[in-house]
């Protein structure tokens, strides 16, 4: 009769072979999930860093612009933009401030609104000024930055 016993209490039956593989694949499984969720966000930083830097750049350059709030120069050309409002309606690829474009760059895009003639200050002595606004995009990650720039 112990022999009998001995052999019973040997391996193990099919149901528990099946709860273990099931535990084993969904343990794997998710563990698989996390490392392709880590993976495919591990470059939205550099992304994100780029982006920033090119709407910064873009800002800045418009910003050292004349104010002149409600009028534009009336040229096309970038490097031939004299005032803020010049810039309203920009849409391109990075490129450097005399239109040459920046290939490592191509995937992003940039997009550029001016809202001029903007009453800014304090009542009364208010001054008229132009509210820059510049987007980077690339793929599902899009930034903004906003800047004024008064005509004093």
């Amino acid at each position: 009769m112990s022999n009998r016993r001995e052999r019973r209490q040997r391996g193990a039956t099919l149901i528990e072979l099946i709860v273990s593989i099931v535990i084993v694949s969904i343990a794997l499984s998710s563990i698989l999930l996390a490392f392709g969720r880590l993976n495919r966000g591990s470059v939205d930083p550099m992304i994100q860093t780029q982006a920033q830097a090119i709407a910064e750049s873009y800002l800045e350059e418009i910003l050292r612009r004349e104010a002149a709030a409600c009028t534009s120069s009336g040229y096309t050309e970038r490097d031939r933009f004299r005032h803020v409002m010049d810039y309203n309606g920009l849409s391109e690829a990075p490129t450097d401030m005399y239109g040459e474009p920046i290939v490592e760059l191509a995937a992003y895009r940039v997009e550029v609104r001016v809202e001029g003639c903007l009453p800014l200050g304090p009542a009364g002595a208010t001054v008229p000024a132009a509210r820059v606004i510049v987007e980077v995009a690339n793929g599902d990650y899009r930034t903004r930055f906003y800047g004024y720039r008064a005509d004093y």
